[in-house]
């Protein structure tokens, strides 16, 4: 949806549709802290050093810069992803 090239700077929000049983498999983006915001749907999110949890509609999820984490659907899920960097600061 947006984007650094968009003036944002450090931030860029997405919005995705996942079909019901996918696995984005495990990730890892050094880039910027994540919050997964689902929509609609439900997904279980697993992230490096935790327990997985389930999120369902208007739930949030914090997925910290360069944490391995991946999402399976339960059904299908519609997700926003927002990533912003903190300008550098940690």
């Amino acid at each position: 949806m947006v984007g650094p090239d968009d003036g944002y700077g450090g931030v860029s929000l997405v919005r995705m549709t996942l079909a019901p049983h996918a696995h984005t498999g495990p990730r890892r983006y050094d880039d910027a802290d994540r919050l997964v915001i689902v929509l609609d749907g439900h997904a279980r999110i697993e992230v490096e050093g935790r327990p997985a949890v389930g999120l369902g509609p208007n739930e949030v999820l914090h997925v910290p810069r360069a944490t391995r984490h991946g999402v399976e659907t339960v059904g299908g899920v519609e997700l926003l992803v927002l990533a912003a960097d903190g300008g550098g600061q940690r």
